[in-house]
């Protein structure tokens, strides 16, 4: 086995190999992994063992970082909108749309007394904040980003409190495109930001 490092390990004594072992933190991952395959290759048996350890060390932090990002290929788990894609959709555009998406993930999840619940929050919500910003802007003539704060509270509840609660940050699933969501709430800002200018 080779990697980038394997030509510079060839070159070094077994003592500074080991040398690398001892001092593994200071040191990539690639350097570690070529320095044991090359005292493995010389058969220095005295490193066998803290290499074996360093290996599946390296491999349990490799299969964390695959959890974290709770993606896979499974064609059994079931297919879902990521959570930040309902964040960016809900704060930049419209809740309604990320309430939408979180709706159609808790169906894929069969956690459908969810449903409801977060429909009914991202269509008040939403409501909310367009009756709030014609009031300031008869009143005061003036909205002052007052939408964008709200939608970005909104996708901080839809992403982080609906997410946690009705699906877990540990849940493994098959990513979905949020490209379609993205096209509609372009779609729909485009039009009233069309319409507010007719008027």
């Amino acid at each position: 086995m080779e990697n980038s490092f394997s030509h510079k390990m060839a070159i070094k004594s077994t003592e500074e190999l080991e040398t690398i072992l001892k001092n593994k933190s200071d040191y990539q991952e690639d350097a570690i992994l070529a320095a044991i395959w090359e005292l493995e290759n010389r058969g220095a048996e005295t490193s066998q063992k803290i290499g074996k350890e360093i290996i599946t060390q390296i491999a349990e932090k490799t299969e964390q970082k695959k959890k974290k990002s709770n993606y896979t290929s499974d064609p059994s788990a079931p297919k879902l909108y990521p959570w930040w894609s309902i964040g960016v959709i809900s704060a930049f555009f419209t809740p309604l749309i990320g309430g939408v998406m979180m709706a159609m993930n808790f169906k894929q999840t069969n956690n459908k007394k969810q449903i409801p619940i977060v429909l009914a929050f991202s269509v008040l919500f939403t409501v909310m904040v367009v009756f709030l910003v014609n009031y300031l802007r008869v009143k005061y003539d003036s909205t002052t980003n007052l939408t964008y704060i709200l939608n970005l509270i909104s996708a901080v509840i839809l992403s982080e409190y609906f997410w946690k609660k009705g699906i877990g940050n540990d849940f493994v699933y098959r990513k979905r495109s949020p490209l379609i969501p993205f096209i509609i709430s372009f779609a729909i800002t485009a039009f009233f930001i069309w319409v507010s200018t007719l008027g």
